[in-house]
């Protein structure tokens, strides 16, 4: 071949004429997941298009990458693409990126190029590697969730606070960013995880990812809704698989509900607790429960008032269908609600009986004192005198029918019981003295009709 067409060819290819050395050029950066061009977030993997960034096509070694002078984590180079890590310290607004390689014995380097730096500049991978389509997810897409996003670009240390994810444009729960914990994949892989939208049925929908204000591209989500399922029913202070009626319950599962909420003054009318509550109903033993609380994975109900006792079936409704379960009706199943670690208790002063600043500045807590009175609240102790009828907002005192079955020990020391009956609605109060005791943590335990409650933990302190 002559050389006037080994020239010739050379310059239509870019390749170099033997003896001959040209040194590496850029011609484009982008996010490796979205492939959008714009700014650089500290350890974002990036995608970098040019020119002579080594001796070959295939995958080589020999190349590296300078930001602001310093290397770069290289994940691989081929001559017209290098994909780096870029570091984890990037700060400021702008920085200087080049690629250097070895070339016939020679170490060439491009003309620098100023980069934009951000702190986040988010993207997410697909399933096709293009940026586009599907984005790449774990864990089942579905409302149960968490759902983990695979992306890049969202910073060296991206907040929960700062961050949003938007399913077919309605908000997400993010319950986790940062790096890639669903099958780690290397540095510079991110994850975002999050619960989509229970209000979404089943389908595919646009997801955007928005961290410290910068959007990832648009991607889509398929979201499987799946059927109502109930997976446990029980006592709601201790978790316990045994209720009573006129108890507060708690039923766990999946799809139970489309929205998450408590119930709101409005919803009880004329008196009466609400029996459905955004579309959600419960029967226990076939009779309607008052609802409290829902959510896809958890509804909050009051046992209705029913003479039965064993196996009883619990049947939740909504708009998705509906799931059968069951759960043991007891005449008794003593149970103290509680704070974190601590049993809910409250001093004769309204403050709360916990270790000092338990609940923060704003909420006033102690450790109770020997000799004084606290009034302590649980659910599941049985009949009262009146009896109370379930579904009704009721306020006042309806003491034990019995009181004499019940017994309060605190540090295994018997307390005084001052009084002893419903409060509330499902909801008992105890005013209990405080025994002669050590300083510390000591154990409190109820017994009534020969069943005794978990234990919990009431901190003393003289």
């Amino acid at each position: 071949m002559g050389q006037a067409r080994l020239l010739t060819l050379a310059l239509l290819t870019g390749l170099s004429l033997p003896g001959q050395s040209q040194a590496p050029s850029i011609t484009a950066y982008f996010n490796a997941a979205s492939f959008a061009a714009g700014p650089v977030a500290p350890g974002e993997l990036v995608a970098l298009f040019g020119a002579k960034f080594c001796s070959s096509s295939a995958p080589c070694s020999g190349t590296s990458v300078l930001i602001n002078g310093g290397p770069a984590t290289v994940i691989y180079a081929t001559g017209a693409q290098v994909a780096f890590q870029a570091p984890e310290d990037l700060t400021g607004s702008s920085a200087t990126l080049q690629v250097s390689t070895t070339w016939t014995s020679q170490t060439l380097t491009s003309p620098l190029q100023n980069i934009t730096v951000a702190a986040a500049a988010p993207g997410l991978f697909t399933t096709d590697a293009s940026g586009t389509g599907t984005v790449t997810s774990y864990s089942g897409n579905t409302p149960a969730g968490p759902i983990f996003l695979l992306g890049t670009g969202f910073g060296a240390s991206p907040a929960i606070a700062a961050t949003s994810v938007m399913v077919g444009g309605v908000a997400a729960t993010v319950t986790y960013i940062g790096d890639s914990i669903v099958g780690p994949l290397g540095p510079g892989y991110q994850e975002v995880a999050f619960v989509p939208p229970a209000s979404l049925p089943s389908g595919s929908y646009p997801v955007v990812v928005t961290i410290d204000g910068a959007q990832s591209q648009s991607v889509t989500l398929p979201l499987i809704v799946p059927p109502v399922q109930i997976t446990a029913v029980s006592n709601a202070a201790d978790g316990q698989s045994t209720i009573v009626s006129g108890s507060w319950v708690s039923i766990y599962g999946i799809s139970l509900a489309t929205s998450t909420r408590p119930w709101q003054s409005s919803d009880i009318v004329g008196g009466n607790l609400p029996l459905t509550l955004d579309g959600v109903s419960v029967k226990i033993n076939g009779k309607d429960a008052a609802i409290s609380y829902v959510s896809p994975v958890q509804l909050n109900v009051q046992s209705p008032t029913d003479a039965a006792l064993g196996p009883v079936s619990v049947e939740v409704t909504n708009e998705l269908g509906s799931a059968t379960g069951s759960v043991t009706l007891a005449a008794y199943s003593p149970a103290f609600f509680t704070f974190p670690k601590y049993v809910a208790a409250v001093g004769m002063d309204g403050a709360y009986i916990a270790p000092a600043n338990f609940f923060g500045a704003a909420v006033a807590s102690r450790p109770a004192k020997p000799g004084e009175t606290v009034a302590v609240y649980g659910t599941g102790f049985g009949p009262t005198n009146p009896a109370v009828t379930a579904g009704i907002a009721f306020s006042g005192s309806a003491p034990l029918s019995d009181p004499s079955q019940l017994a309060i020990s605190i540090g295994g020391v018997n307390a005084t019981v001052l009084y002893a009956g419903l409060v509330a609605a499902g909801e008992y109060q105890f005013n209990v003295t405080i025994p002669s005791l050590p300083d510390g943590d000591s154990a409190i335990v109820a017994t009534i009709g020969g069943i005794s409650s978990p234990s919990a933990l009431i901190p003393i302190q003289n």
